[in-house]
């Protein structure tokens, strides 16, 4: 009777352990396969702007497309601002919340072994570069900063924001790939806008002379400008960044798409869940207003532009945004390029198909790949 109490015990015991530990395997795991992969772990020190001269910063501007001291001060103003949004949840959305909640903390979602790539919000958390840009990896214009923190009340018109976040001229986006991007590196750069290019009326050309034209950079992590805002801007894929999900992430903001969580109308979607995240956090589950970002598709769970259940929580294997229908649950955060993304490219570029029905998702297909330079 004893010795059953005592493997019972045992075996209680190594199961909480189990649980206990899984649920940090995830971030373990990517920082274990960036070492492997890309190099020794002290290139992997947080970027630190209180450290940086102004000189330092500057010449990480030159290379990497921020400057770190003005980065960090911009956000200090998104996070006094805090969490400004409010929904008032229906009973039957407040039981299929907990019912997802208790679902989602008994099933932990761990990477498959021999995943080479992380999840870019985890790669940019530990480089410390999700500090310095808005949502964790969009690189705003001061323009774009600047009506960003404007009152929520206040109203743009349609030309305003196009203005704002502008589109590619003629559907023809420019780039190049800067020294630092290695021959693996543009191979997995051209699959994805290869990927956007052979499903939609956009066009990518190399060019290292055009003036409005993406530099794509191996940075300190995986982050955008968001639309055309003219002149080079930089385009991070670090290390840990080479999936072909995160390449059209990306590049999708790149081409004038913000995040999906970020919809006016989230809210009829996926429940943040605010209690676990950190209150400096807060802010990157604010949403914008129908005047600042337009949508033309429905809400997609399963959009690579979305979040994962876990993004910015305090505490791993606990959700700190849940879909209001629990089929999705482990949908979010998908790191597949949804049939919506790419819909959602073809409409805001007005696409048009040539090719009557054999033509698919709703626009013109290129005969020719895009070439690697």
């Amino acid at each position: 009777m004893h010795l059953l109490s005592l493997l019972t015990f045992t075996v209680l015991l190594t199961l909480f352990a189990l649980v206990n530990s899984r649920s940090w395997k995830r971030i373990e795991s990517v920082k274990k396969k960036l070492s492997n992969v890309n190099g020794p772990t002290r290139r992997w020190q947080k970027i630190d702007p209180k450290n940086m001269t102004e000189e330092e910063c500057e010449q990480y501007r030159r290379k990497y497309g921020i400057n770190p001291l003005r980065a960090a001060a911009r956000l200090q103003r998104l996070q006094k601002r805090g969490y400004r949004g409010e929904h008032r949840m229906s009973k039957q959305d407040y039981d299929t919340k907990e019912k997802i909640h208790k679902v989602y903390e008994e099933v932990i979602v761990e990477k498959p072994d021999g995943d080479e790539v992380g999840d870019l919000f985890e790669v940019n958390e530990m480089t410390g570069v999700s500090d310095l840009l808005v949502e964790g990896d969009i690189n705003l214009t001061d323009e774009q900063f600047a009506d960003l923190v404007k009152d929520d009340n206040s109203t743009r018109s349609k030309r305003q924001v196009t203005m704002l976040y502008p589109r590619w001229t003629n559907k023809n986006v420019y780039y190049y790939f800067d020294s630092s991007i290695t021959p693996l590196k543009k191979q997995h750069i051209m699959a994805g806008i290869n990927y956007i290019q052979s499903r939609t009326c956009v066009s990518f050309h190399y060019s290292t002379t055009a003036p409005n034209r993406i530099r794509f950079i191996a940075g300190n992590g995986c982050y955008s400008s968001v639309g055309m805002i003219g002149g080079v801007q930089d385009l991070s894929l670090g290390k840990g960044c080479d999936s072909i999900g995160t390449v059209v992430h990306e590049t999708m903001h790149a081409l004038g798409v913000f995040h999906m969580q970020s919809r006016y109308d989230r809210d009829w979607y996926v429940n943040v869940n605010l209690s676990n995240i950190p209150v400096k956090q807060h802010y990157n589950f604010n949403k914008y207003t129908s005047s600042q970002a337009t949508y033309f598709t429905p809400y997609e769970w399963g959009s690579s532009m979305h979040y994962s259940a876990d993004a910015f929580a305090s505490r791993k294997g606990k959700p700190s945004m849940i879909p209001l229908n629990e089929d999705y649950l482990f949908t979010i955060g998908n790191k597949q390029v949804s049939f919506y993304d790419i819909q959602l490219i073809n409409l805001m570029y007005s696409c048009m198909c040539l090719h009557g029905p054999t033509c698919s998702h709703g626009a013109s297909r290129h005969k020719n790949p895009a070439k690697a330079y």
